[in-house]
């Protein structure tokens, strides 16, 4: 019999019940979110301590199913804006930069969903950050030029011809041309 594992979305601030409420309590080289239900009961917890330069460590987590992965990546977007870098406390030991530390199998699934399968996640040197829009912009741009030529190429040298000039017609042969030629159609 096989066992599978089933990944349960992310939740958000918005699915927090109503009587709910998420406080931040930060320092130069620490910070602490909290969930708490209308009496005061923690629903969910992140610390996070600065160890070395701009590399962050998460030293505790415990939250309600779902809303972990929520405190992690409102703690490293914190951390992004200060110019630093977040890792997990046994990523940091085993990095020789902290001296203790063990993350659970539930913790590491979320390292792991930063790692390969997050595109605004970035895995540095120093460990983790969220990409700078500007970087993710130029690579949608990037992918999008290297689509639109694939398909020019795609095309033929004829084809691509009447592809931009309909596209752009405002544009001459000579421009179309030189376009298709450094796209090696020429």
């Amino acid at each position: 019999m096989k066992i599978y594992k089933i990944a349960m979305a992310m939740k958000q601030e918005s699915d927090m019940p109503p009587d709910w409420d998420m406080s931040e309590s930060v320092s130069n080289n620490s910070i602490s979110i909290e969930i708490t239900d209308k009496i005061g009961d923690y629903q969910g917890n992140i610390f996070a301590e600065r160890i070395k330069g701009n590399t962050w460590v998460v030293l505790d987590v415990n939250a309600q199913h779902g809303f972990g992965p929520m405190l992690y990546d409102k703690v490293m977007r914190y951390v992004t804006d200060k110019s630093g870098h977040l890792m997990s406390n046994q990523e940091a030991k085993d990095r020789g930069v902290y001296d203790s530390g063990q993350t659970s199998d539930e913790a590491q699934s979320v390292w792991d969903q930063y790692r390969f399968n997050r595109n605004d996640v970035e895995e540095t040197e120093h460990g983790f950050r969220f990409r700078p829009e500007k970087s993710m912009r130029q690579e949608k741009q990037q992918n999008s030029r290297e689509q639109e030529n694939n398909f020019l190429r795609s095309l033929g040298l004829e084809g691509a011809k009447q592809y931009f000039m309909n596209k752009h017609p405002h544009l001459n042969e000579n421009n179309v041309l030189s376009k298709l030629r450094s796209l090696g159609l020429t």
